[in-house]
């Protein structure tokens, strides 16, 4: 949608663009929980990676959309585009939780189940 192409780079993690990182994903497994994230640089301040080793890799930099394309982005449109990219590329339907005390509620039971086991 903007003209970008994303590349995987071998044995690293996320999605590249130009040989730099713009999205960075992962998964965590414990207490057999499994957990991921994703983490898309849109408008992203990139000051802050110059105190860090992003994802552990230190012979590569990192950039946001916004500085590719050398404008502010909206972020609700980038995430409107995200969703239904992955929807096509997964065949799945999302169904968008919008009720914060769901999200609560569900958190509160995974808790109560960790400490009974």
């Amino acid at each position: 949608d903007y003209g970008l192409k994303g590349e995987r780079i071998e044995k690293l993690t996320g999605v590249w663009v130009n040989d730099q990182k713009i999205c960075a994903m992962g998964i965590r497994c414990s207490r057999w929980v499994t957990m991921h994230g994703f983490a898309f640089n849109v408008n992203t301040d990139l000051s802050y990676f110059d105190h860090i080793i992003p994802c552990g890799i230190n012979n590569k930099s990192v950039v946001s959309l916004s500085t590719i394309l050398q404008r502010k982005v909206n972020t609700e449109e980038v995430k409107n585009k995200l969703i239904r990219h992955f929807s096509e590329v997964f065949n799945v339907e999302i169904n968008r939780i919008s009720d914060v005390p769901q999200l609560t509620t569900i958190q509160k039971n995974d808790k109560q189940l960790a400490q009974e086991n």
